[in-house]
């Protein structure tokens, strides 16, 4: 429900700022008309159009791993980022607990691989920031592994951990960003969606 008010939300901010930007240029004292047609053409040609950043993954590890992977996944995909609003992976993904379906698997602590509830997620959150560290994206939080990973190069991993660690980004942009995160077999694929203004 949440999510559905905030992509009503959403249109409603992207349609007023059409809709002030047409009678802007409609010129001085001129009324302009705005039908709902072309609206909606306007909209559906503006939002998302522009793809701002991707990375692809390559899954390795246990069952379990893979299924923690797919869950912290599964809760980014689709995710609308508002103008000026900040993307925190431990808000979206939640706690990560049995009872949620998260399984144990390996994990860094203290410099260490053991075994922990929700064990993989990280490569969620790495892949997602490998997606959008060279966009114009600012990230305000994130920190690296202390022991090297597998799955994506050096320098592009953001580990989490609940109530500690957390990997955040702001969109700094004028228009919403769409996060797709998709999990096919044994690669995990983030697609980061917005609207690009030259």
């Amino acid at each position: 429900m949440r999510e559905k008010k905030k992509r009503v939300r959403t249109v409603f901010i992207v349609i007023l700022t059409i809709t002030i930007t047409l009678l802007a240029g409609a010129g001085s004292g001129a009324a302009a008309m705005i039908d709902a047609e072309n609206t909606q053409g306007v909209l559906e040609n503006l939002l998302f159009r522009d793809l701002i950043g991707q990375c692809v993954t390559q899954i390795p590890g246990t069952e379990n791993r893979l299924n923690n992977i797919i869950l912290a996944s599964a809760s980014v995909n689709g995710l609308i980022l508002e103008p000026g609003e900040e993307f925190s992976f431990n808000r979206i993904v939640g706690q990560r607990t049995s009872a949620r379906g998260y399984k144990s698997a390996a994990a860094f602590s203290n410099g260490t691989t053991v075994q922990a509830i929700g064990g993989g997620i990280c490569q969620v959150s790495s892949t997602l920031y490998s997606a959008i560290m060279d966009s114009s994206l600012r990230v305000t939080e994130r920190y690296p592994h202390g022991l090297p990973v597998s799955y994506i190069p050096k320098g592009r991993d953001a580990t989490v951990s609940w109530g500690s660690l957390d990997f955040r980004f702001l969109n700094n942009t004028d228009y919403p960003l769409r996060i797709d995160a998709e999990v096919d077999g044994r690669t995990l694929t983030v697609h980061v969606y917005g609207t690009l203004v030259s």
